[in-house]
């Protein structure tokens, strides 16, 4: 029993870092362009530096060169600005999404969570996948935060997956009876009804030509079970899947 468990940690761990391999490509790219665009607007500084060195700011301002000097510095104070907008908002959202420098277990705001998720898989999906949130505004919840983001990455990442070319995903929250319920939907090609017993069981799943460990989902099961709530999955073969947690407000 206690390889047994142990396997399953190890299988888990390597799910997880699948997924963490999967998102960061995407984040990567994300960083480096607006890294790019701040390096190339360092020329554009460098040249007005060496103008106004070159000749005094009164003899500047008579020349045919002055508006162009001005118009190129707005611009450039533009085109820095919004890619150091950008690059504030990705580390605010890894922040978020691992709570670093935060109590483990605490009380959490899911939609906190759920937001700093589609944030990082954003340049993933790019324009493939239009985002609908419907986040009604709920009560906080007893949780380890980072494991719960964890789960609902791993949701996102298999709806989008799911979807072959463009589609929609739906994530909604609602406070219902005492619990939080957060909704995950697709437009994918869906679940046939004899693999939807087992969608939540450790196994190998077929993708092209290649075989891969399926884990994340059982994962997902088990950090929701971990907060003493509940779990299921609805689909249709073509029209996509649907994912519903319901999470207690108050541990028990």
């Amino acid at each position: 029993m206690e390889r047994l468990k142990s396997a399953q940690a190890r299988l888990i761990q390597m799910e997880k870092m699948v997924s963490l391999g999967t998102w960061v490509a995407g984040l990567a790219h994300e960083i480096n362009t607006p890294v790019g665009v701040i390096g190339s607007s360092t020329d554009v500084a460098k040249l007005d530096r060496e103008l106004a060195a070159t000749e005094s700011i009164e003899a500047l301002k008579k020349s045919s060169q002055w508006q162009a000097v001005l118009e190129a510095l707005r611009q450039h104070r533009i085109e820095v600005g919004q890619p150091g907008e950008r690059l504030g908002t990705i580390v605010q959202s890894l922040k978020n999404f691992t709570h670093l420098d935060e109590a483990e277990f605490q009380l959490t705001d899911v939609r906190q969570g759920i937001e700093s998720t589609l944030a990082l898989l954003s340049p993933q999906w790019g324009d493939r996948i239009k985002v609908i949130k419907e986040l009604a505004e709920v009560p906080k919840i007893e949780s380890f935060p980072s494991e719960l983001n964890q789960a609902f990455m791993t949701l996102l990442l298999h709806a989008g997956e799911a979807i072959e070319g463009e589609g929609i995903i739906t994530v909604a929250t609602r406070p219902e009876n005492g619990h939080v319920r957060v909704t995950t939907s697709d437009t994918g090609h869906g679940i046939p009804n004899d693999r939807l017993a087992k969608i939540f069981d450790v196994g190998f799943v077929e993708r092209g030509s290649k075989m891969r460990l399926h884990v994340g989902l059982a994962n997902v099961q088990a950090v929701v079970q971990k907060h003493r709530g509940g779990i299921k999955v609805s689909s249709e073969v073509e029209k996509g899947t649907t994912f519903e947690i319901m999470l207690p407000v108050r541990d028990a």
